[in-house]
C-alpha cells in the first residue's frame, strides 16, 4: 500500500478492536504509514506483549541497494529497535528488516 492514507486506514481498523488507547493507536500508526510511504513497504505488523500494549513491530523485506535508507529510518523519534536478517543462498540481494516502535526503551530514553 504506497498511499499513507488507506494504509493508515487499514490499521487503524485492524488495531482498533486490540485493547490500544486511542493515543497510542494514532502514534504508532502515523509512524508506520510514514515509513510506509517514504521508505519501505510494510509487509507485517504486530503489537508486542499484552495489553496495555507499549510497542508495535513492523518487518519488511528490502533489497540489498535500499539498506543506506535504514540510516534515515533510524532518525525516527518512536524507533527502537531494527534487526536486518539476510535470506543468504536462496537470495543473497534480499533481507528481512524487522523494526520496533516504543516500548520501555523509548520511554526510558523520554524519561
Amino acid at each position: 500500500m504506497k498511499n499513507s492514507k488507506s494504509f493508515k486506514e487499514a490499521l487503524m481498523a485492524k488495531f482498533s478492536k486490540d485493547e490500544v488507547c486511542s493515543k497510542t493507536l494514532h502514534q504508532y500508526s502515523d509512524v508506520l504509514a510514514k515509513v510506509n510511504a517514504e521508505y519501505f513497504p510494510i509487509k507485517r505488523v504486530w503489537w508486542l506483549g499484552q495489553p496495555p500494549f507499549l510497542s508495535v513491530k513492523a518487518s519488511t523485506t528490502i533489497p540489498a541497494d535500499d539498506l543506506k535508507k535504514l540510516v534515515d529510518v533510524g532518525q525516527i523519534d518512536q524507533l527502537t529497535k531494527f534487526e536486518v536478517f539476510p535470506y543468504g543462498i536462496l537470495n543473497p540481494d534480499l533481507f528481512r528488516v524487522d523494526f520496533q516502535f516504543g516500548g520501555v526503551e523509548e520511554q526510558i530514553r523520554n524519561f
